[in-house]
This record gives structure tokens, C-alpha cells and sequence, in this order.
């Protein structure tokens, strides 16, 4: 294992507020709901079956956060799987959202569009939101009256949930013609818009009450929903960068899984405390090495060509790697609900991969 020592500039950057920024001084909210994460806290001393844990005993309680309506590897992974919090699963299949009970494996169809694929599901306050693949925009189910709301009209193409707040990327037009790309946070208890980040970035992750996002070679941290500061962290030791994902490695502690190449090798990394460790290399696993997600301790990803893929598993604690099955199908995007391991193929169907077995079915409804 190579360790790729890399200096960690940390920049706190004056912020430029625009005329609304002056205008009025962010106010910290409170989330919507009373944030049950915290009563999956556990003692130090109670032993934990990695198993039976549950996304919110998972997801660790920053001292700010707020309900987490989707992961990060499943947001990144553009959001057709996610989950509540009765502990179902919610799919995204066709044009449809379905309800998978993982007691009685019972699928439940909750509502339909009239064309579009719901994409980058998340629950707030017992609500859905997610974008209309076909529209671009963004929606929210109400549970209580089983309607749909439109929530904005633009064009969406990434959603977050994040202290109560809804986190998402929005095309704007500026007086000039010219759109760009703006990261806004909105405020369902005031209805208040903040513009967090109008530039160029091809990675979004939120956790907690932070939000990350990548334009090679720059990881950005902003902290909190509001101009708390930016802090970039350059990571400049492979020639591409791939893939960025934000997962906790233990409690009240954060790393990025980043997928870079070297000399065509794609290679998984850790970035921690201004250091970057090789975990895997292309070459350990037969192929190229794609479609990051975690769960618990263990990285997941798919690694081979596109004619041969792996579902593989890897403790990033002890390093440990396994292979937990060999995918028929080519894939697009992987999923995670505790330990049940979804994909889409490049057609867009549902795969579901159960606990403790190898081989995937398709789900049709």
C-alpha cells in the first residue's frame, strides 16, 4: 500500500455576499422534525451487529444535523433508491415510486407521473421530494393529501436534504443570457432561497450539516447551510479525477473515497487529515474501477470492463476486500439500503441484490 502524502491547504475565503446576503443575517432554523438520529447513538460499550444496523444508526449525528433524506453514495448515484423512516426502501422504477417493505418484501406503489422517472429521491418531514427526469424539476409528494407539489421549475439536476433544509443545483439565467449553474439551499419553514455556490463543479455530496463538492483538484467544504466559510482542500497525486464521495469512517469523523487515474489505472483512494492512501488499484481487481457507495465500515463498488462486472466490497478499516457477486447486466448507477445492494442497468431497470446472497433479480412490478 502506497501513501501519497499531500499538503492539505486549508483556505478560509472572504465570501462575496450579494445584496440579499446583506440584507438580512442568516438565522440557524430549527429542522423540521426533532432529528431521530440521535436515539440510534450508542453507548461505547454496547456491542453493534454491523447486520441489523439501521441508515439512521449509520449516518452519524453531527452536533447540528438534521433528518438525512437520502445518503451520500445514493445521491451521488442520481437518487432511484432511498429510504424512510419506517425503514422501507423507496425505488424508483419507470415512472413510478414504490414502497419495498424489507420484512415481507411487499412492493407498494405510492404515486406515478405521467412520464419522467423520479430521480434523487429524499424524505423530509414524511414527504418525498425528488426530480422529474424528463422535466428537470423538482417535486414534493405530500404524504398527508397524496398530492404533488412543484417546488421549482428550473432546471434540477442534483437534490439533498441537509438540516432541514433542501439542497440542490438550479440553472440561472443572469441579465446577460448566459446560464450557469447555481448550489441553493431553501428553507421550507421561511421559504427562503440562499445561493451557496455559483460555479463550475462536476461532484455534490451533502452530509450532516456540511456540504462538499469537487472541480478537480479542489474539494470544497462549506460549512453549514450558510456563508460559514469555504475550506479547499487540493488533491493534485493522479492525472484524472473520477469519482468523490463523503463517508463516515467513524463517529464524528469523515473521509473521501476518490477515484482517480494513473498512467489509464483507475485506483480508489482515501483522503483523510491531508494524506491520501491507495486502497485498491485497477489492476487488484481486474479492471477499471467505478460506481463508489458505502454502508457501515464497507466501501462497495463495481470493478471489471463492461462485458464483466464485479459487485466488490471493501472493510476500510482492515482493508479486507471481497467479491459478493458477478453482475449479468452492465452498470449504471449501485444503491445501498443497509446491507440490500441495488443497481440499474444501462436500459434503466431495477436490479435487488438481497443480504448474504449472490445473485441479483429484477424487479418488476
Amino acid at each position: 500500500m502506497r501513501r501519497y502524502k499531500v499538503i492539505a491547504i486549508l483556505v478560509l475565503l472572504v465570501l462575496s455576499f450579494s445584496a440579499c446576503w446583506q440584507e438580512e443575517t442568516l438565522v440557524e432554523e430549527p429542522p423540521l422534525e426533532e432529528p431521530i438520529l440521535e436515539e440510534a447513538v450508542q453507548d461505547e460499550d454496547t456491542e453493534i451487529n454491523e447486520d441489523s444496523l439501521s441508515l439512521f444508526e449509520e449516518i452519524i449525528p453531527f452536533d447540528r444535523i438534521g433528518y438525512n433524506g437520502n445518503t451520500t453514495g445514493n445521491s451521488r448515484n442520481h437518487g432511484y433508491v432511498g429510504y424512510d423512516r419506517d425503514g422501507k426502501h423507496l425505488l424508483s422504477i419507470g415512472s413510478s415510486i414504490y414502497s419495498f417493505d424489507p420484512k415481507t418484501e411487499e412492493l407498494t406503489l405510492i404515486v406515478s407521473l405521467s412520464d419522467g422517472r423520479p430521480s434523487y429521491l429524499n424524505v423530509l418531514g414524511g414527504d418525498i421530494l425528488f426530480i422529474n427526469s424528463e422535466e428537470g424539476k423538482l417535486y414534493k409528494f405530500k404524504s398527508e393529501d397524496k398530492q404533488l407539489e412543484l417546488l421549482d421549475e428550473r432546471s434540477v439536476d442534483f437534490l439533498a436534504t441537509m438540516s432541514g433544509h433542501i439542497v440542490y443545483t438550479a440553472q440561472v439565467e443572469f441579465l446577460s443570457g448566459e446560464f450557469r449553474k447555481e448550489l441553493v439551499s431553501f428553507n421550507p419553514n421561511n421559504e427562503r432561497y440562499i445561493t451557496l455556490m455559483t460555479s463550475s463543479f462536476n461532484e455534490i455530496n451533502v452530509h450532516g450539516a456540511r456540504v462538499y463538492s469537487a472541480g478537480y483538484p479542489n474539494i470544497r467544504v462549506f460549512s453549514d447551510v450558510g456563508p460559514g466559510g469555504r475550506t479547499g482542500h487540493f488533491v493534485d497525486d493522479f492525472d484524472e479525477f473520477k469519482e468523490l464521495l463523503v463517508f463516515i469512517d467513524d463517529i464524528r469523523s469523515y473521509s473521501f473515497a476518490i477515484v482517480g487515474l494513473e498512467a489509464d489505472t483507475s485506483i480508489l483512494f482515501r483522503y483523510k487529515d491531508g494524506e491520501l492512501t491507495e486502497l485498491v488499484s485497477g489492476e487488484d481487481v481486474g479492471g477499471s474501477i467505478r460506481n463508489i457507495n458505502y454502508a457501515g465500515d464497507y466501501l462497495y463498488f463495481v470493478a471489471g470492463s463492461s462485458g464483466s462486472n464485479r459487485l466488490m466490497k471493501l472493510n476500510h478499516i482492515t482493508l479486507e476486500l471481497s467479491k459478493i457477486a458477478s453482475l449479468p447486466s452492465a452498470v449504471a448507477n449501485l444503491f445501498l439500503v443497509n446491507n440490500w445492494v441495488y443497481y440499474t442497468d444501462n436500459q434503466g431497470n431495477m436490479y435487488q441484490l438481497k443480504p448474504s446472497e449472490d445473485q441479483a433479480k429484477k424487479i418488476t412490478p
